[in-house]
């Protein structure tokens, strides 16, 4: 059961009223005010079978209500107002996590989410850090990660689709080999995809708008990648890409530049022609 608090359109008020739905397409079961209801028997016949809380923009400063919900995997929180995130340490069931306008530290909260296989954090906050002593994760979505290289992900040996934005990174050293999706958006000091030489398993690699990368060079050893998406890149050659055969779909957009890159185009275009991909 999901337990939506307040509103999740940015600009409606900031009232803390309760929606509870069986699924996203049926009408709540019945509205409260939040402090109604965890006063209510209603409260007590449905904690135990909420396990999707959404945190609209509402003008709690915590999420301490949460200590009721026993049951609760999945937690997104819209609102910025949120100042106290302690709470989070007391449900160490949950598999996903989204924070869309962190605005305040974490503390060492994610250290007790050890089931955890998904999150986003759209900023890079004191306690962060922390996400690197989690082992499960399976799906992760960074804003302004603070380390230079990816090392602190070594131990994610189940991680699958990774996303990062900004940040300091400079380096894809220690990417985890397993990852399947990574996309790679305006990242200022990054200058190569050499750390993907051992991501066997890449199937799906977009970037966009990262400058200082002009090499391809790194992803040749990428054997089963199927999706390409550059975007606002200056490239010495396409070289890498031409023994890629199971790339399906390429794209370059952006006002992209490729100094050396037409045979390589014009192979894979006829290869794809002929298997009627293109």
């Amino acid at each position: 059961m999901k337990l939506t608090l307040g509103s999740i359109y940015i600009g409606s008020n900031s009232n803390t009223t309760v929606f509870l739905t069986e699924k996203d397409d049926l009408p709540p079961i019945q509205i409260w005010e939040l402090s109604d209801f965890l006063m209510s028997i209603s409260f007590y016949e449905y904690r135990v079978t909420i396990t999707e809380v959404v945190v609209g923009f509402v003008s709690l400063s915590n999420i301490n209500f949460l200590e009721y919900l026993p049951s609760v995997q999945s937690l997104w929180i819209l609102t910025s107002n949120i100042k106290d995130f302690s709470a989070l340490s007391l449900i160490t069931n949950l598999k996903k996590l989204r924070i869309d306008r962190v605005s305040a530290g974490l503390g060492d909260v994610l250290l007790h989410l050890r089931n955890l296989e998904e999150i986003f954090l759209d900023h890079w906050v004191q306690g962060a850090e922390n996400i690197f002593g989690l082992k499960k994760l399976k799906n992760v979505s960074l804003r302004g990660c603070a380390s230079e290289n990816l090392k602190g992900m070594m131990d994610w040996i189940d991680l699958k689709h990774l996303w990062l934005y900004g940040g300091k990174i400079a380096s894809l050293a220690g990417i985890p080999t397993t990852i399947e999706s990574l996309r790679l958006t305006r990242i200022p000091n990054i200058r190569s995809l050499d750390g993907l030489s051992s991501c066997s398993s890449l199937l799906d690699l977009r970037v966009d708008s990262c400058k200082k990368i002009i090499s391809l060079n790194g992803i040749e050893n990428c054997s089963v990648l199927n999706i390409l998406s550059i975007v606002g890149l200056q490239l010495e050659s396409l070289e890498p890409i031409r023994n890629l055969n199971s790339l399906e779909y390429v794209v370059f957009a952006g006002n992209t530049l490729i100094l050396d890159g037409v045979d390589v185009f014009s192979s894979f275009v006829k290869r794809c022609y002929r298997s009627k991909t293109f």
